[in-house]
């Protein structure tokens, strides 16, 4: 059981790493996006709404990665809980095991000097089926192992051919771009410069 929820901690970790890089390469789409509806000249107009759109699009995406994220690391705090629960089980295990043998090689060893009653004989036989009886119990106990479930991201989009779904969707976009233009700070040049 250790061994499965350690696996399952590796996929966890394996799938925190991909979706940081994702959401780090998110960030910078946004960024990049936004850079170049805010360099667009206004004769370009249609293209720096459409920067604002897949800007919009990255931002989306961002909190959707940002989400699968918390999820996962959520995920793993229960598999180490786990991981630590099922360590717990073996070494009380171990620890039985060996107090059992030890008391079943007595008994062994007072039946061979044949100083031993029935009784003692009785609790040798008695102590191995304590033992064995233990051992299966915890092994059919089975553990938490479905702490991991891979976190479905969001859906892509296509790319350049989806139109603008709404008017609402082109006004909000044409106030965005507005405000990002507002917000960049004023180069020397002039926009048909550009």
């Amino acid at each position: 059981a250790a061994a499965r929820i350690r696996a399952e901690e590796q996929r966890n970790a394996r799938c925190r790493d991909r979706v940081s890089l994702e959401l780090g390469q998110a960030h910078a789409e946004i960024t990049r996006w936004e850079t170049r509806a805010i360099e667009l000249p206004e004769s370009r107009r249609a293209d720096a709404l459409e920067c604002v759109a897949r800007a919009e699009y990255e931002t989306a995406r961002a909190e959707q990665l940002s989400a699968s994220l918390a999820r996962y690391q959520e995920q793993a705090t229960l598999l180490g809980d786990a991981v630590r629960e099922a360590e717990g089980r073996l070494t009380e295990l171990r620890s039985r095991r060996t107090e059992l043998s030890v008391r079943a090689r007595q008994a062994q060893l007072a039946s061979l000097g044949r100083s031993s009653t029935a009784c003692e004989q009785a609790d040798a036989r008695v102590a191995c089926g304590v033992f064995a009886r233990w051992e299966e119990s915890v092994m059919a106990d089975e553990y938490r192992s479905g702490a991991f479930v891979p976190v479905v991201e969001g859906q892509g989009v296509d790319d350049f051919s989806r139109g603008f779904e709404s008017q609402e969707r082109a006004d909000a976009r044409a106030e965005r771009l507005a405000a990002l233009r507002a917000q960049a700070p004023r180069s020397s040049g002039t926009e048909d410069d550009r």
